[in-house]
């Protein structure tokens, strides 16, 4: 079988040779046959619409020129058009011809139906009641037509403006054209100072307008198209773009005019506010916007009108004559924060900025004016430092107090702000941001250049801990500030107490006559001053501090006096029992009782205090008992043999039958020590 076939191929060879030639010629041929056929075509479908037309048959016009629609598709899938053929060229000149003149007349009959139906619902014309059915299927074979010249290929996930059908396309048209004249020409309507005035019309159009294309559109659409269209959307969609013209062509003049911009963007976030109330179906346009905010041009004179705002706002309130009184001094018993004027109008004005940026798209700029109202807070927290150093001197007096409370305000409200779910959200977002960055080789934010270079300077930082909240720093800077100014009221009381205990110290308290000689304990003179001056601080500290800052200082203030009068007082005289029974009564019957409105048990707080007068007020058998058990253990503890520590822990458990524990054996002795009355061996 091989053989034969090469003797086959041998012996028809030339002839194959001669065929060559002869069936290149077919190709171009072909190609020109498919060429002709084509124009044929296209000639063929032009001659019928040109009959048409002529006849005055439009709607046979339309379904022709919705022939050489398809005739173009089926060129181009067969691939015998190609952009810069002369067929491809030629075909585009028909369409472009026929689609001129078809749409000329179709527009021109379409508004004519649109004035039967009162279209557009402007200068008091409203929608008809009862729409005749003549004029309905009128309206429905023209919207056919209409896509038939101009198919639509949206759907409802579109969101661009280019996707609007033409039909409602032609619907829009007057209202586009009453926007222009209005609002963009040399009318009195067209001030820039008055955005209000054209954002309420976008408005008024769309509840005027929003039930006939529900109701008597969209179910037009429905049917002529192959997909659902959301109509009442793309209509909105179409008016807000009108808005976001308007805002750009504006936006080099209200850069100069911070007060207009101001302005202009309230009334803005209004609108968007708004849209999501006129219909859930309009919800989406809102961030399309608010992204115009977002564009460099607007979002930079934004940022500084915003700080400017703040800052003047602050420097008013500031340069008020009651800005450091409390806001609520005529009640007080019912102030549990005694927050000044100042400081409660500061940070509620900061707060309010987040209502205006907060539905803002976009990550970053909702990040950069959270910055901004870090910085007033950070700012005002300067201006409060540098107040407190100018009172360090008077840190008892009632404008530190003011100044205290106001860091305490300020703290809480910071705090609230932490647990709010916008901040929240807005840390968590940070957070995913920040570890995807990280996973991806420190991609840049998908913002624009403008927004990567301003939150490269945040310096918001996002760490596992509690650190990781947008409030951390100023949280940090503000608690530091309070601990020191908490310190400094305790010191200044305490350097009161200092003063005044020298007449305690003075006092000769060897000089007392016995226990027993005295009927009715008194307070002794040199004690006198020194009780009046810590009770008077204590009162007024405790009218001029919320319970949140008045605890600490009381508490850090029992401490520190417990501390001084036992190593400043006790410690450095010299007692009879009569003068130990009367240093007893001063301390813990007349000092320590100061704090009982504070607490309880205000002798827990004075354990030094406590221990201290019961050694000096021992019986004459126990003192000298314990002072042999403690010279014993001093003894040991300062011998180098190697002793069993017998001494030690008899006088330890000594300490301890006597209710003592906080004194410790080095500094019992001492306290024993003040006592003169010693019985004769």
């Amino acid at each position: 079988m091989n053989d034969k076939v090469e003797n086959c191929l041998s012996a028809t060879s030339s002839f194959r040779r001669k065929l060559v030639p002869l069936l290149g010629n077919v190709q171009p041929l072909e190609a020109c046959k498919h060429y002709l056929q084509w124009v044929r075509l296209l000639s063929a479908i032009s001659n019928t619409i040109g009959s048409h037309h002529k006849a005055g048959d439009t709607v046979s016009a339309v379904h022709a020129f919705h022939d050489l629609l398809t005739l173009e598709t089926s060129a181009c899938s067969a691939a015998q058009l190609q952009e810069d053929s002369h067929l491809h060229q030629c075909m585009t000149r028909h369409i472009q011809h026929w689609r001129d003149i078809l749409e000329t007349l179709l527009i021109k009959e379409f508004d004519e139906t649109l004035t039967s139906l009162n279209w557009p619902f402007v200068a008091g014309k409203v929608p008809l009641a009862n729409i005749p059915p003549e004029v309905t299927a009128k309206f429905r074979q023209q919207v056919t037509l209409l896509l038939k010249l101009k198919p639509y290929d949206g759907s409802e996930a579109s969101v661009s403006t280019d996707d609007v059908p033409f039909p409602l396309e032609l619907m829009i048209r007057p209202l586009q054209k009453r926007f222009r004249y209005h609002f963009h020409g040399k009318r009195p309507t067209n001030d820039i100072k008055k955005p209000e005035w054209y954002m309420t019309q976008i408005r008024s159009w769309i509840v005027a307008h929003s039930a006939f294309l529900t109701q008597t559109v969209q179910p037009v659409l429905n049917q002529c198209c192959d997909s659902k269209v959301p109509v009442e959307r793309l209509f909105v969609q179409s008016l807000v773009s009108l808005v976001i013209t308007k805002l750009r062509k504006d936006t080099a003049q209200l850069q100069s005019e911070p007060a207009v911009l101001s302005h202009t963007i309230d009334e803005l976030l209004s609108f968007s506010s708004d849209l999501t109330s006129l219909s859930p179906t309009t919800a989406s346009e809102r961030h399309t916007l608010l992204s115009v905010l977002e564009e460099d041009t607007l979002l930079t004179p934004w940022l500084a009108v915003e700080e400017m705002l703040m800052l003047n706002h602050m420097d008013s309130t500031l340069a008020s004559p009651t800005a450091w009184q409390p806001r609520y001094r005529d009640v007080e018993d019912i102030d549990d924060t005694r927050a000044a004027e100042c400081v409660e109008s500061i940070m509620t004005y900061t707060h309010a900025v987040t209502e205006r940026y907060k539905d803002l798209p976009s990550l970053g700029p909702r990040l950069m004016f959270c910055r901004l109202q870090l910085q007033a807070v950070d700012r005002f927290t300067s201006h409060i430092t540098r107040l407190m150093e100018s009172q360090l001197s008077d840190c008892t007096g009632v404008l530190f107090a003011s100044l205290l409370c106001a860091v305490q305000y300020m703290l809480d409200i910071l705090m609230d702000w932490g647990e709010q779910p916008f901040f929240l959200s807005l840390e968590e977002r940070l957070h995913d941001e920040e570890e995807e960055r990280a996973q991806q080789a420190a991609a840049p934010l998908p913002v624009t250049s403008f927004l990567t270079s301003r939150l490269s300077s945040l310096s918001l930082s996002v760490t596992a801990d509690d650190s990781r909240s947008l409030f951390a720093p100023s949280l940090a800077q503000l608690n530091s500030l309070k601990q020191r100014m908490l310190e400094c009221v305790v010191d200044a009381v305490l350097a009161d107490f200092r003063l005044a205990s020298k007449a305690l110290v003075q006092q000769k308290w060897v000089s007392f006559p016995p226990p027993h000689e005295i009927v009715v304990p008194e307070v002794s003179d040199a004690a006198c001053d020194l009780l009046v001056s810590l009770r008077l601080h204590l009162r007024l500290a405790e009218k001029r501090l919320p319970p949140k800052l008045y605890t600490p200082v009381w508490i850090n203030l029992a401490k520190k006096l417990d501390g001084f009068v036992f190593e400043k007082v006790i410690l450095q005289i010299s007692v009879n029992s009569g003068g130990a029974t009367q240093l007893k009564f001063d301390l813990m019957r007349n000092l320590v009782p100061l704090f009982s409105s504070c607490t309880g048990r205000p002798e827990r707080y004075f354990p030094l205090v406590r221990e201290a007068c019961s050694l000096l007020t021992l019986p004459p058998g126990s003192a000298v008992l314990l002072r042999e058990e403690l010279l014993a253990a001093t003894k040991e503890n300062a011998s180098m043999a190697k002793l069993d520590g017998s001494a030690t822990l008899a006088a330890t458990q000594a300490l301890v039958r006597m209710d003592v524990k906080n004194i410790s054996l080095q500094q019992a002795g001492p306290v024993l020590s003040r006592r003169i009355d010693w019985p004769q061996a």
